[in-house]
């Protein structure tokens, strides 16, 4: 465990040394942003949902979705009363509210959880997260950006891993050991 966390604070460590060195400028930490978005958060939840998401963990776990979207709305209304308790503005009262609602896991927390507690608890944590994603990629974003709101927000590179994950999963289709390897 503890191995795991160091490894990622070595990495954070370095980042900030990096920075501090005016190694790394603006181009590219938003490439590396696009890249963890778009390629390699993906590639692990493609990965972790096509190696463990099967009917049977579907029948032991489905209550993980139920207690999630339960657990999102709760939050979501007591972050909105909060909310209106910080400003007058909506705007950042919806800041607010989509700030204290959001959990910042994807990005750091699902490879900690992976490397302390292996891809099955991984696939229930992003399993634990669907509720989350959903409100962040519907009504957060819409909120945030003052854009309409859409359920095509959901065709997101993220989700679509989940649920071509899930199906290869489902179906249990094999990918070649190249694949694999790569996505690891």
């Amino acid at each position: 465990v503890l191995k795991q966390i160091f490894i990622l604070a070595v990495f954070v460590f370095v980042g900030y040394l990096l920075c501090k060195a005016k190694k790394v400028d603006k181009s590219h930490t938003k490439l590396l942003s696009a890249l963890e978005v778009n390629v390699f958060l993906p590639a692990l939840v493609f990965k972790t949902f096509s190696d463990n998401f099967t009917v049977k963990y579907i029948g032991e776990n489905y209550r993980l979705i139920i207690v999630s979207s339960v657990i999102v709305l709760v939050i979501s209304v007591l972050a909105h009363f909060f909310s209106k308790l910080l400003t007058q503005n909506n705007y950042k009262r919806f800041i607010y509210t989509y700030s204290l609602t959001i959990p910042n896991i994807s990005y750091f927390g699902f490879p900690l959880a992976r490397g302390i507690f292996g891809d099955v608890f991984l696939l229930s944590l992003m399993i634990f997260a669907i509720p989350t994603y959903v409100y962040m990629y519907t009504i957060g974003l819409s909120k945030l950006t003052k854009t309409k709101f859409s359920l095509k927000q959901l065709l997101n590179p993220v989700m679509l891993a989940m649920v071509l994950g899930a199906i290869f999963g489902l179906v249990n289709i094999s990918l070649p050991s190249f694949i694999t390897e790569l996505l690891s």
